[in-house]
């Protein structure tokens, strides 16, 4: 069983950048043009750190450039506690903000597609001359930075410990099912993480999950599928996943949910999943008017009434 996952570290090419964010502690972010990122060098940490649902790396050393221009951004949906200074003075704003009160814990870049590239660190905030130099300060506890790939090591999926699993289907369809309906779940990754626009997620190489929709649920139950009717049925749900019975897949990623350290403290996982591309191209519309050109395996309803999900193969 694999619990190491690792991915080669990126060198951040400025010519690719769209646009960038400033994070900070409280919530709080401010966004920035192309123009006014001028330069950065960065060491990165061999570990990855979890935040949100994905797995980001961290900054050990190394520096961000900016210029603040003195102007309006064309597209500016920075949000700030002090929102009437900040459209005051814009400029000014971003200098005494990160010099004077700090709090900034990442920076996010954007590339033309709006995937983004994040990192994480304590950063600390000066001003030189017109310019201000973000510079990334050492976290012992993180380790080292001499490899060239990042790692993370990650427990297995338990059915025990998934409250909530939700199917992502390719054309942003969605299925939440609870730990309740899941009778088992059977995962196996590949060693090496993929960037999912966002950080480093797992990629499931094969494997399966076996569900059985229990009725009561539908009444609150977060789907959205194309029905006829106002809460999805029970038959609605089966037929999204696997057709008239059985039936190609096209769930891309799996959101799973659970309590983590107890109730209230919950920690989200996004892994997705290998696109089968040699499939053939050859499909016919279904009853639903959906085309299923994007595979990932297929699923089929057993005899007991539950569902069987399979990873990476195909249909015999």
């Amino acid at each position: 069983m694999n619990y190491e996952y690792t991915h080669k570290k990126k060198e951040y090419d400025l010519n690719k950048v769209e646009n960038a964010q400033i994070l900070f502690l409280n919530g709080d972010f401010i966004n920035l043009s192309k123009k006014e990122i001028i330069d950065i060098e960065v060491n990165l940490y061999d570990k990855l750190v979890h935040f949100n649902n994905c797995y980001f790396p961290v900054a050990k050393r190394g520096f961000l450039k900016l210029k603040i221009i003195d102007k309006k951004l064309k597209y500016d949906n920075s949000s700030v506690y002090n929102q009437k200074e900040y459209k005051k003075d814009r400029k000014s704003y971003i200098e005494n903000r990160c010099v004077g009160e700090g709090g900034i814990f990442a920076i996010r870049f954007f590339n033309e597609l709006s995937w983004s590239d994040m990192i994480i660190g304590d950063i600390v905030a000066k001003k030189e001359e017109d310019c201000l130099i973000f510079s990334f300060l050492e976290c012992q506890s993180l380790g080292f930075s001499d490899k060239d790939s990042h790692f993370i090591n990650l427990k297995n999926v338990n059915k025990k410990d998934v409250r909530v699993l939700h199917l992502d289907f390719e054309n942003c369809d969605g299925i939440y099912v609870y730990q309740n309906e899941i009778k088992d779940i059977n995962l196996n990754f590949e060693k090496e993480l993929s960037w999912n626009s966002e950080g480093y997620c797992r990629v499931i190489k094969n494997g399966y999950i076996r569900l059985k929709f229990i009725k009561c649920y539908n009444d609150g139950r977060r789907a959205n599928i194309y029905t006829i009717n106002t809460t999805p049925t029970t038959k609605d749900l089966e037929k999204r996943i696997c057709g008239k019975g059985e039936d190609d897949i096209d769930i891309c990623n799996l959101y799973i949910s659970n309590y983590h350290c107890g109730y209230g403290l919950e920690k989200e996982e996004v892994i997705t999943l290998n696109e089968l591309s040699d499939y053939p191209d050859n499909y016919e519309e279904d009853d639903s008017g959906y085309y299923a050109s994007y595979v990932t395996g297929y699923a089929k309803k057993e005899k007991d009434g539950s569902i069987l999900i399979v990873f990476g193969k195909r249909r015999k």
